[in-house]
């Protein structure tokens, strides 16, 4: 049996075998190359420096000539023996790289007639030595300067004959490169088409039966159990396909025997479903609607059959619901927020808590999302009945308590006679007492009245710096009672923005005086106001004894109060549960930043898209 091991490295073998091939020819190419270059340049190069260098050479000993005859007598002599040193070195150096054809004879005639030089110059040393330096001119002009001539013509001969050499084994290199050049780039084309030929051939021997097993998975993936895999290769591709063949004549078997059972399953979990009084929608992951139950067609007067395999917003128009839907493809989605909507049903507004989970596999992968939604209207009409009591109850306590107070205040300014300490003492606890009881009515009046969407709002310019200041100055006489100092910083390009003086003002009132009730004597507190990007940032900084980490989420919930404190603060725990809907109805935020035992930092935010 060929495995696909073997069929593999017989490829990579065969494309081995033709680089190698490729590479050989290329190799001895570049090596003739070479060594036609090296035989250009060096034999050629070396008679043609030898020669320049006897023409230097016997110039040289041609002025030195002169120059014993008319000038100096022994400084010419030794020099044109020197020369005469160097010229014969470069002689035998030319006659030790003869490379061409006439190179020998040319050497030889420079030989013979160097000689002829020499002699003629002892001859001349004669003369000048006993005739006179006339004689020794007129013979070196016509003996010796003729002979000179023909010995450097000689030389330069030897010159041009290497040169012409050394061109013509140019042409002849760059006729051989280039015919190598053309003999590898055809062997390459071949042997990458041959190379080409045999990996495609052998590839698609492989690859076919591949392909075939892939179309059969697919056809297995969609639900055709009883398709087999025809692959009649006997390598391990034959021996997965055989083995995929037994596994789905298996797949099929168990099928057939638990269908049943699934489909029982099934219809269990659809008549659940059905069953529960919650409005149910169940859509996938691209927000389609695969199922609704009853609830769910009489809330939204859809009808399933036609609600299922459509997009949500299609069969519901419900933006509110489908943000929640799409937001809980999200891992970070967040189910707490927001979860009550309003539907109308009949004329009539119904109130849901809406719970929507997404549908996740074992590697937590979103199929689709299951939307619950709970009918709290009876409890939203409680709630509403509720706030309607705390309203005509507070309305109902203000008048008597107007009138104990004013009662009091009667009592104290001792218009109704002369009151002795201690029935002083008892007025002063009554008249403490009805006040903190109208600053509870108020607050739960003005709670009513957001909770109901009944407060007034009186929007028109106002400056964050005046309120501060207003705030600092109606206050900081009872801070100093205390010994508390109250520090403002403002930012001056801040901007007037549009909003409702009163409401701000109470905001940073409440959480100054907050403050206080926490700070110790000798500390302080700071209000500090300044612009962040597109909104105003304003923080009421205490240095008191902090609030624990887990109140900062409940600190603004309503009726809260911290237990912890070793201060007598008192209040009704309203404070800054209306502070916060001042501010939301604002558009800003509120929180609060701290650390038990340093100090606490409220932070609220407004912002400039109103800005004036």
């Amino acid at each position: 049996m060929h495995s696909i091991k073997s069929k593999m490295l017989s490829i990579y073998t065969f494309l081995i075998f033709l680089i190698f091939i490729v590479a050989s020819v290329s190799i001895y190419n570049l090596y003739s190359l070479n060594k036609s270059i090296d035989g250009l340049i060096a034999a050629n190069y070396r008679s043609i420096i030898s020669a320049k260098n006897m023409i230097d050479a016997i110039e040289r000993q041609d002025s030195y000539e002169l120059l014993f005859i008319q000038v100096e007598y022994e400084t010419g002599v030794k020099e044109f023996y020197d020369n005469q040193i160097e010229f014969i070195t470069w002689l035998t150096k030319s006659r030790d790289n003869i490379t061409e054809n006439r190179e020998r004879d040319i050497i030889e005639y420079i030989t013979n007639s160097y000689n002829q030089y020499t002699d003629k110059f002892l001859k001349l040393l004669k003369i000048k030595n006993s005739t006179g330096e006339a004689e020794a001119v007129k013979y070196y002009s016509e003996e010796i300067y003729p002979i000179f001539l023909i010995i450097k013509d000689s030389c330069q001969e030897l010159v041009t004959l290497n040169e012409e050499a050394m061109f013509s084994s140019k042409d002849r290199a760059t006729i051989f490169s280039r015919n190598q050049t053309y003999a590898t780039t055809i062997l390459s084309i071949c042997t990458i088409i041959i190379g080409l030929a045999f990996a495609i051939y052998f590839t698609r021997k492989t690859v076919q039966p591949i392909h075939i097993l892939i179309a059969g998975i697919k056809s297995i993936k969609e639900g055709n159990l009883n398709q087999e895999i025809e692959v009649s290769t006997k390598d391990e591709i034959g021996e997965l396909a055989l083995e995929f063949n037994n596994m789905t004549k298996r797949l099929s078997i168990y099928e057939k025997s638990n269908i049943k059972s699934i489909i029982l399953e099934r219809n269990k979990s659809l008549a659940i479903v059905k069953s529960i009084e919650d409005p149910i929608i169940v859509t996938d992951n691209d927000y389609k609607i695969i199922l609704v139950n009853k609830n769910a067609e009489k809330v939204f007067n859809i009808n399933e059959r036609n609600a299922i395999g459509r997009h949500f917003l299609e069969s519901i128009n419900n933006g509110e619901i489908f943000n929640k839907i799409k937001a809980s493809m999200d891992k970070n989605y967040d189910e707490e927020k927001d979860r009550i909507i309003s539907i109308e049903e009949e004329d009539k507004v119904h109130y849901y808590i809406i719970a929507v989970t997404s549908i996740l596999s074992n590697d937590n992968e979103i199929y689709g999302t299951v939307t619950v939604l709970q009918d709290i209207t009876g409890l939203k009409e409680i709630e509403q009945m509720k706030s309607d009591f705390v309203s005509t109850v507070s309305h109902e306590l203000r008048t008597p308590l107007t009138s104990i107070i004013m009662g009091t205040e009667l009592l104290l300014d001792n218009t109704a006679g002369e009151l002795n300490h201690e029935q002083r003492e008892v007025v002063n606890a009554v008249d403490e007492e009805s006040k903190q009881l109208v600053a509870l009515v108020n607050d739960l009046l003005d709670l009513s009245k957001i909770e109901s969407g009944k407060i007034q709002m009186h929007y028109e310019s106002i400056s964050i710096d005046n309120i501060i200041k207003s705030v600092v100055n109606s206050i900081n006489e009872i801070a100093e009672g205390r010994g508390i100092k109250i520090l403002s910083n403002v930012s001056s390009n801040i901007p007037n923005i549009n909003a409702d003086y009163n409401k701000i003002l109470s905001v940073i009132t409440n959480l100054v005086t907050n403050a206080m009730k926490f700070t110790a004597q000798g500390d302080e507190i700071k209000i500090i106001a300044e612009l962040e990007e597109k909104l105003i940032r304003v923080c009421v900084s205490d240095t008191g004894i902090g609030i624990p980490k887990q109140y900062h989420n409940t600190i603004f919930d309503k009726f809260t109060q911290l237990q912890q404190s070793s201060y007598n603060v008192g209040g009704t725990g309203l404070g800054l549960s209306i502070a916060k809907e001042y501010i939301i109805m604002h558009g800003g935020e509120i929180w609060v930043e701290s650390e038990q035992g340093e100090g606490s930092n409220f932070i609220f935010t407004l912002p400039l898209n109103s800005a004036l």
